[in-house]
């Protein structure tokens, strides 16, 4: 192809054109952040969703393996179930003896508090959660004389003061009058609603 005479050859961009396109640039970007931004968000929401669910069905599963054996290895006059609330639950099960020769026990482990393998005294007695009455009202022996072997064990919903969210509680589990242990933690609860429900007969 033969040269135009006089016709200088391009070398870059015109002015219109670079703007052009920088424009078409923050367009496409515009666009892909939104886009971003949208699937954070509904990644976000499907991951605590799906933690949600599995601390649900942790303390669910912990509640229902010690509720399963309530009453288990109580002694004469030592009731089952302590308290029922709508936020709490107390009960007697001898759930654990570090003692292996204990034939009640639902579980023996040599290595276990003692603290927390025997019925409570009554110079160790608790406030019962979220009340204001305090158990037990007697220390409950078997009937050679040695101490009864079901342990006392609550259940019960507590405000998270961890967080500012005033509907968010944390499910504990305490073992006779022994620290309370964590078994999840935000739940949301409204006041008012039951968490705990049962059927009297």
């Amino acid at each position: 192809m033969t040269p135009i005479p006089g016709a200088h050859p391009r070398h870059g961009f015109t002015l219109l054109e670079l703007l052009v396109s920088m424009i078409l640039m923050m367009v496409i970007m515009t666009v892909a952040v939104q886009t971003f931004r949208r699937s954070s968000n509904l990644l976000a929401s499907q991951a605590g969703s799906l933690d949600a669910q599995a601390t649900a069905r942790f303390a669910i599963s912990n509640l229902d393996r010690d509720l399963r054996v309530a009453g288990v290895g109580t002694v004469p006059d030592q009731p089952m179930l302590v308290q029922a609330s709508n936020t709490a639950i107390t009960f007697n099960v001898d759930l654990v003896s570090h003692d292996t020769s204990d034939p009640f026990a639902v579980h023996n482990d040599a290595n276990a508090d003692s603290a927390t393998t025997s019925a409570m005294r009554t110079t160790g007695t608790i406030t019962l959660p979220n009340s204001s009455f305090t158990y037990p009202e007697s220390t409950y022996y078997q009937a050679n004389g040695v101490i009864g072997g079901a342990e006392t064990i609550s259940y019960y919903l507590a405000k998270d003061s961890t967080t500012a969210l005033s509907t968010e509680y944390i499910l504990w589990r305490r073992v006779n009058n022994t620290t309370p242990r964590i078994v999840a933690r935000g739940i949301q609860y409204s006041p008012g609603y039951t968490v705990f429900q049962y059927l009297r007969v």
